[in-house]
């Protein structure tokens, strides 16, 4: 039974965005094209009032819960538009300097988040340090004479990093063993001098990820969030809440991707034998488990305990997503599969959402690593 709060924010969401024109996004604009729509997107939901729920009012923030604001994210997933391409910024670096930042980065840094002036990208991963972040290199060393903190090193897997204005970059400011306890957390102006993006292809042919290069970066010692060698601590602290979030609205975009395949993909196939009605039955038997764990993660949410089963969470919406797109691709069979591309085409659609779900087990932390948070943290295992 869902709070009548929630039905009340699911309704008012659902009447406003009936009554709009959809964002012209597509599998064939360019990438800044697609940049530029999401922007004006973003802008369009915050003046409507559905950003920043749950934020404090001085920083532009609007009435609500962070749940609330989910609930937006899920409507916004049930009718099959994109999220604001501020996304990152909203479920994470805007949380994080709402909770560590001194007074003038809160005011500084939140109102423009909030409405898409400023786009933020996460530096976070490295070559070397993905699935172990605790051990990544890139340095930065203090000035102290200049009152600023020297960058050098690299970052990858950083989405639209080539059109992004900020960057929440975690850096070594200790020893080169130090790893959590020598991490610090900094945020830097994505055109500050020395710093050179590279776009990555992916499998999918989408090119979201960049590989981001800092040589000799300077960066003022105001930029620095939370304290010296305490990133590790502000980073995690919100790392938690992104993941319940995400759970939430992905299972909408999961449920509404098995909808629109057995709606109107699956009929051009002709009538389906045993075979492909069991494996429809399969796909939904996991969406409407997803379902189950959703409503837990909300309730979570709303006590602010979510704690170390985000990992758990984390683990099972992988293998519903690889396990529905993975069905589809068993439905559709080899012939069609030979005669699709990862383009704008219904067919394409399948290949490219394929792809995309393989990472699933990978970003945000990989699944050997939510296994041994489960065993160590959860479960009170041994290492």
């Amino acid at each position: 039974m869902l709070p009548s709060r929630t039905e009340e924010i699911q309704g008012a969401v659902r009447t406003w965005l009936s009554q709009i024109d959809r964002p012209p996004v597509d599998f064939g604009m360019n990438r800044t094209q697609t940049f530029a729509t999401l922007r004006d997107w973003q802008r369009q939901l915050y003046d409507a009032g559905w950003l920043g729920i749950g934020w404090r009012a001085e920083y532009g923030g609007r009435p609500g819960t962070g749940l609330d604001q989910i609930t937006v994210y899920e409507e916004i997933a049930r009718e099959r538009l994109p999220l604001p391409i501020g996304i990152l910024g909203l479920d994470i670096v805007g949380p994080t300097i709402l909770e560590h930042g001194t007074e003038e980065q809160r005011t500084r840094y939140i109102p423009p988040l909030l409405c898409g002036d400023e786009i933020w990208c996460q530096g976070f991963s490295e070559p070397e340090a993905g699935s172990d972040l605790a051990s990544l290199r890139t340095k930065a060393t203090y000035d102290e004479s200049a009152r600023t903190f020297i960058v050098n090193g690299q970052k990858v897997w950083t989405s639209w990093a080539d059109h992004a204005d900020q960057c929440a970059l975690l850096v070594r400011t200790g020893g080169p063993d130090s790893r959590q306890r020598g991490i610090s957390y900094l945020l830097v102006p994505m055109d500050t001098a020395g710093i050179e993006v590279r776009p990555l292809t992916q499998i999918t042919g989408d090119q979201e990820f960049c590989e981001v290069f800092f040589t000799d970066v300077v960066v003022p010692a105001e930029n620095l969030l939370g304290e010296v060698n305490d990133g590790w601590r502000t980073a995690m602290s919100t790392l938690a809440h992104e993941r319940g979030g995400y759970l939430l609205r992905r299972r909408v975009e999961l449920r509404a991707a098995m909808d629109d395949f057995v709606n109107e993909t699956l009929p051009a196939l002709g009538a389906p034998d045993d075979i492909i009605e069991a494996k429809v039955g399969q796909c939904y038997v996991l969406l409407d488990a997803l379902d189950a764990r959703a409503f837990d993660v909300a309730r979570r949410l709303e006590s602010d305990q979510l704690g170390h089963e985000t990992a758990i969470d984390k683990l099972f919406l992988s293998k519903v997503e690889q396990a529905v797109f993975g069905g589809i691709l068993d439905m559709l069979g080899d012939q069609r599969m030979l005669e699709m591309g990862t383009d704008g085409t219904e067919q394409g659609r399948w290949i490219h959402d394929y792809l995309y779900g393989r990472a699933s087990s990978i970003y945000s932390g990989t699944a050997q690593v939510q296994r041994n948070i489960v065993a160590n943290r959860v479960l009170g295992l041994p290492r």
